[in-house]
């Protein structure tokens, strides 16, 4: 469990060190009661520095229980939206594919198999309406208050529901595999098809036969999703290089496209267009749908997003349209800018073609899928076959075209189409900077512009050579085309609706239906259901949100009212001892018509269900208060026992439309003053140069010549369970004796160097006494003590003693004795005359082990006359001596 475990109060000093006197009646009355409670058993002294544990941020909410309440990521509870099951689906239905409300009465497009359905509210029943073999239903649509339908397959159609509740064709569309979506504009059905990706219109009021014209083909395997604006402009969403379109249509029924995004994903699932033009875009790249979060809930506040200040936005800042400009007078350039040349990677229609494993389409007919692996179904396509019919005969007078044009020619429609998006960058550029720079080019836009036939064979763009991030996103494009990343998380997305100042995000594969507010950039999971997959929601004429999902397959309905009630629990929070309760501070914003209930119970053992807590205790109530200051946490006395254990919970009371909203939960709580821990004491000198590994925490002495260290490094490991801040004290006792000599006083760091010049040689114990006092008042200080295991303190070389030499027949021969006081000797070594290095010599037990080493060495081809020898005796210590001997050598 993540909490922010925090000091209440700096550290005392003299000037605001509690005592005694400072303590409320209160405290000293609660540690009466509890003292009676215990059958008389004192609680210990409390230490005067109290803990918190603060709740502030998502994660650490999260930690808690949720009923009827949501967590949003900048921290804050809130009462959720119910949802409830209505009506039963048939046991062959495993995904609900599309919705729609015509006149009061639902109707859901089910599958695997395509299965019509319809729910009435009056008797709250699901009855099938027809099933069709061999066919699939995506997308429905409503004209004239008669239900569309979609129809896919090997001849797809678009047909209406008669009052028999039979299929009447109204058109057939040829080439179409799949409709993945519809939208209607007065007698107009625009229809979003796979594969290939084509837009059509169906016009019904042409004549007696229903006019069906291609407006759009773009060169991708499917169009996914669908939209249109008050203006009765168009946008698509594709699926092989996630394309967002715009399509205008003239009276004449001729189309303009335009791309207005290049998404990173592939696959634009989910379409949302506003009346002014404004469009929001999901992604549905199934190989990031993950389980869990992409990112781990918000840690740490960042804040809350305000708008700006009036004063802060510009008078006159004016960037006209792209539909203001005149675009006949930007073409008036030079020849050479307008010819643009053919890409450079044009690859032939053989090098694109694709294997037929990879372009298996979705199930039609045959088996039936796997209900657990649908996602070929709920990925609404994701395939990247393009039949023969879908590539255009004019290819080669479209690549003539593009060639270039003749000075006086009028200028063809892809050249405007170029110039019209050189002008749509120069606008986005012209709004962040306020100038719009006016030498604008026609120029052709390599990759942008889209295709103007369906020559070109889809052919998808790998997702990991784009992708600068995980996930699925939701993108914003105002009006004027500019994008903004407004959600990303590792799930698909499915259907988008606003509802009021919120986006409603369905979400696959994990259920999770998001609430996001884009202008504050609020989110939170409104509700997780059962399903995998939530890949339908319509309105109903009442205001009912629904919602179709797959795997299983239901119809659920969210309610148009917030929950009048719902809870939080927070975790089990741990003190580690048993403590005494201090004030719950809650900042909570409760708005007329609302309430929220504070309670608390605590207990000695870490689960309240194994074992009895105390009860559920209500320790304030709060209601609207217009005098109340919103950002001013409101104290709450908890009146739980003190105990090891405490929990607090939240009761948001509400009137269907209003919520109170939690912002942070704060608890301080005072455990007994219990005495500090000394761990471990550890004391050694520097190894000596030469000697091998050190041991930790010892440092070198230098090199061999260097007298050895005589300050010994005293290291100590100690803690506070009551996080106070220690100081020690540091003594030692020569063996043998009680008394207790001082080495310092008043140390803070937990390391200090003994200098042990001036301490005589032996062995001695060191004490570290670790002491709490700065912390808490006279009396109440706790302190512990610790002892090091035996140090040796040596720093006097070992004696040369009985030393005794002759020199004849050209030879020496030395003998001696090598005493010390406390360490082993280590080494024995000449030096004749002015040799440049020391010769070992060896004892005469052939080992260094001990304090008394006998040694002799003979030293031969010396030539007669006086010499000088030099002994050097070492300890372990490092400890040298060193003496010099005046000798003769007869021959």
């Amino acid at each position: 469990m993540k909490l922010t475990h925090v000091l209440a109060a700096t550290r005392a000093t003299p000037a605001n060190r509690a005592t005694p006197a400072n303590i409320s009646p209160r405290t000293v009355a609660a540690g009466i009661v509890v003292a009676v409670a215990l059958g008389g058993l004192a609680l210990p002294a409390l230490a005067v520095q109290p803990q918190r544990w603060t709740h502030t941020s998502e994660s650490q909410f999260l930690e808690g229980e949720l009923d009827e309440t949501i967590v949003t990521n900048l921290g804050d509870i809130k009462l959720a939206t119910g949802t409830d099951v209505i009506g039963e689906m048939p046991e062959e239905a495993s995904i609900v594919y599309d919705l729609y409300s015509v006149d009061g009465t639902i109707y859901l497009a089910a599958g695997p198999e395509g299965r019509l359905m319809r729910y009435r509210a009056d008797d709250e029943a699901l009855e099938t309406v027809l099933e069709l073999e061999g066919e699939q239903i995506f997308a429905i649509a409503a004209l004239d208050g008669r239900l569309v339908v979609g129809v896919s397959g090997e001849s797809s159609r678009l047909a209406a529901l008669t009052a028999d509740d039979e299929l009447e064709t109204l058109a057939e569309l040829e080439d179409v595999r799949y409709v993945w979506d519809v939208v209607v504009r007065g007698r107009t059905l625009y229809v979003a098809t796979g594969t290939p990706g084509r837009l059509l219109a169906v016009d019904l009021g042409a004549g007696d036969e229903p006019a069906v014209s291609t407006l759009l083909e773009t060169g991708q395997a499917n169009l996914l999703s669908l939209g249109i604006d008050d203006a009765g402009r168009l946008y698509v969403g594709t699926d092989t290089d996630g394309l967002v379109y715009r399509v205008v249509v003239d009276d004449a029924g001729e189309a303009g496209a335009f791309v207005l995004y290049d998404a990173a994903e592939p696959e634009i699932g989910a379409l949302l267009v506003r009346g002014d033009g404004t469009v929001y875009a999901g992604t549905a790249d199934a190989e990031q749908a993950r389980p869990g979060r992409m990112e781990q809930p918000e840690d740490d506040p960042a804040g809350r997003l305000d708008g700006p200040d009036p004063e802060d936005v510009p008078e006159d800042r004016t960037i006209p349209d792209e539909e203001e400009l005149d675009v006949d007078a930007l073409m008036d350039v030079p020849e050479e800018d307008v010819d643009a040349p053919a890409p450079e990677d044009e690859q032939d229609e053989d090098e694109v073609e694709l294997d037929e494993a990879e372009v298996e389409a979705p199930h039609i007919e045959g088996d039936e899928p796997e209900a657990d692996d649908l996602s070929d179904v709920i990925d609404r396509g994701r395939v990247t076959q393009m039949d023969d019919a879908g590539a255009g005969d004019d290819g080669e007078e479209d690549a003539e075209t593009d060639a270039g044009a003749e000075p006086d020619d009028e200028p063809t429609a892809e050249q405007r189409d170029a110039l019209r998006a050189e002008i749509r960058q120069r606008l986005e550029v012209a709004r962040r900077s306020g100038e719009l720079q006016a030498d604008v080019q026609a120029r052709r836009a390599d990759g942008d512009e889209p295709a103007a036939s369906g020559a070109d064979r889809p052919v998808r763009r790998p997702s990991t050579a784009r992708r600068d991030r995980e996930g699925n996103a939701v993108y914003r494009i105002d009006p004027q085309g500019y994008v903004t990343e407004v959600f990303r998380e590792s799930v698909m997305i499915l259907r988008l609706h606003e509802n009021g100042s919120r986006l409603l995000i369905a979400t696959g594969n994990e259920g999770e239906l998001y609430a996001l507010n884009p202008e504050r950039q609020e989110r939170a999971v409104l509700t997780t259901l059962e399903a995998e997959q939530i890949p339908a929601l319509t309105v109903t004429a009442d205001g009912e949100i629904l919602l179709g999902t797959a795997n299983p397959a239901q119809l659920v309905r969210l309610g148009d009212r917030l929950a009048a009630e719902g809870t939080y629990v927070s975790p089990v929070l741990d003190a580690e001892q048993v403590s005494l309760w201090g004030r719950l501070l809650v900042q909570a914003d409760v708005p007329a018509g609302a309430a929220v209930v504070v309670e608390t119970r605590s207990g000695n053992v870490g689960d309240p269900e194994h074992a009895p807590w105390s009860d559920w205790q209500e320790a304030a109530r709060f209601e609207h208060d217009a005098s109340a200051a919103p950002l001013h946490p409101r104290e709450v006395t908890v009146a739980s026992p003190p105990a090891r254990f405490v929990q607090y919970r939240l009761t948001l009371e509400g009137d269907g439309v209003a919520s109170p909203t939690i912002g942070s939960v704060s608890l301080a709580y005072v455990m007994p003053n219990l005495p500090p821990r000394v761990a471990s004491v550890q004391a050694a000198y520097p190894e000596p140069a030469g000697s091998g590994a050190r041991r930790p925490g010892q440092r070198s002495s230098g090199s061999q010549d260097e007298p050895p260290s005589t300050e010994m490094e005293i290291e100590w490991e100690a803690s506070d369970p009551n996080q106070d801040p220690l100081v020690y004290k540091l003594e030692y006792r020569p063996a043998g004796s009680r008394r207790l000599l001082e080495i310092a006083d008043e140390i803070e760091e937990t390391s200090h160097d003994w200098q042990t010049r001036h301490v005589p040689d032996g062995r001695y114990v060191i004490r570290v006494t670790a002491s709490d006092r700065l912390a808490n008042p006279p009396g109440m200080a706790q302190t512990a003590r610790r002892l090091s295991d035996p140090v040796l303190v040596d720093n006097t070389a070992p004696r040369l003693e009985d030393l005794q030499w002759r020199g004849e027949d050209g030879a020496l021969r030395i003998e001696g004795v090598a005493v010390d006081g406390h360490s082993p000797v280590a080494s024995v070594a000449y030096k004749l005359n002015n040799d440049a290095q020391f010769t070992p010599m060896l004892p005469e037990d052939l080992i260094f082990d001990s304090t008394r080493e006998a040694f002799a060495v003979t030293i031969g081809d010396l030539e007669p006359g006086q010499h000088v020898v030099t002994l050097r005796a070492r300890d372990t210590r490092g400890n040298t001596r060193y003496e010099s001997l005046i000798v003769e050598v007869r021959e």
